[in-house]
């Protein structure tokens, strides 16, 4: 955790802390650090980012979000949701250092606060760093055995270049955090205006898990034959949890869309709904024929699930993968698969001409 020492080399918390408390500070950082991980609180993180702003101080802002934060506090307690929170603020004050200030924006965000003029690539390498080599994520972290695996979703700005004032910087600084959430989570985005300034944040949380399933049941009703209204239904998937294929596998594990056959054992952990999920091959390497299969195809990630009329009946598999990014799967992105799979096999079931297992 920060101490005094630390943050008495930053001007603005020796000057300002005696007008915003009527006291200076000292030794007793109790209003200005988070409670929990010691990391600077939110009211005087926000409030050094808007003095820089006064001070026309050119610096960079990073946001960074523990994917699926709240499961960690669900299936292990709160308890060991507040271990990992301090470990990873413990880190993220280690490998900033001198370079900036860690504060905690609520919950599970924390944000960076990097004092200077960084270039693109010196800001690329710097957030980069902190996904390998159990430096700050994509690695274990808990009590003893009960170590969950911790990932972030990051997103930068710099000032003035992408905002001249704070709302504006924060705003964009989201934007580029929640493009990396639609791309998979466990990845960072360095804010580019032409790439990212039109993103309509609000629009895009509008679309529900209620439209996703009205829509593909539209899809799959339409008067067509029976191919053409699967493969409209498996494009529109791809599109809606962002993923670069759907395809479907026949009962001998061969897909002909990717003129490929699939190794029998990939097909050996359905759960109780017929379904198994990937995050990262590297999950698989116990499994020396799936890992090579995977590696030598270019699959990072996949959802795969069993497509069935009822209990009895197979008809093949639905197979959903990302090729860039290790795509933490939510549980929505779950439940659509399942539900399009269950789809296909009463299509399948209802119609005299069956669909060809061909996408």
């Amino acid at each position: 955790m920060y101490n005094y020492l630390n943050l008495s080399k930053i001007p603005y918390f020796e000057e300002y802390h005696d007008s915003i408390d009527d006291k200076p500070l000292d030794a007793d950082l109790s209003n200005v650090l988070d409670s929990l991980t010691g990391v600077v609180s939110r009211r005087y993180i926000e409030g050094y980012v808007r003095y820089l702003i006064s001070k026309k101080v050119k610096f960079t802002y990073v946001i960074s979000d523990l994917d699926n934060f709240k499961q960690i506090n669900d299936n292990y307690g709160h308890s060991l949701g507040d271990i990992v929170l301090k470990t990873i603020s413990s880190s993220l004050i280690q490998y900033v250092g001198d370079k900036g200030v860690v504060g905690r924006y609520g919950g599970d965000e924390f944000v960076m606060l990097l004092n200077g003029n960084y270039e693109y690539d010196d800001i690329h390498e710097f957030i980069n760093g902190m996904y390998y080599n159990n430096t700050v994520y994509r690695r274990y972290c808990g009590l003893g055995s009960v170590c969950p695996f911790v990932t972030s979703t990051i997103g930068s700005v710099k000032f003035p270049d992408d905002g001249e004032n704070y709302e504006e910087l924060f705003i964009n600084m989201d934007k580029a955090l929640y493009r990396g959430k639609m791309k998979g989570r466990n990845c960072f985005i360095i804010f580019n205006k032409e790439q990212h300034g039109d993103i309509d944040i609000s629009r895009m949380k509008k679309r529900s898990m209620y439209e996703m399933i009205t829509t593909i049941s539209g899809m799959l009703r339409e008067n067509i034959n029976p191919d053409d209204r699967i493969n409209d239904s498996l494009n529109y998937i791809e599109k809606a949890i962002r993923v670069d294929e759907a395809v479907l596998i026949d009962n001998d594990y061969y897909c002909e869309k990717l003129g490929i056959k699939f190794p029998e054992e990939i097909f050996d952990n359905f759960d109780s709904n017929g379904m198994t999920s990937c995050t990262d091959r590297v999950e698989l390497e116990g499994n020396s024929k799936v890992f090579k299969f995977l590696e030598q195809n270019r699959i990072l990630s996949f959802m795969l699930v069993k497509v069935m009329y009822a209990k009895n009946e197979l008809y093949g598999y639905l197979f959903v993968l990302s090729r860039t990014t290790q795509h933490i799967w939510q549980d929505e992105e779950l439940a659509l698969t399942y539900y399009l799979s269950e789809l296909i096999g009463i299509v399948n079931k209802h119609n005299s001409k069956k669909f060809k297992f061909t996408r």
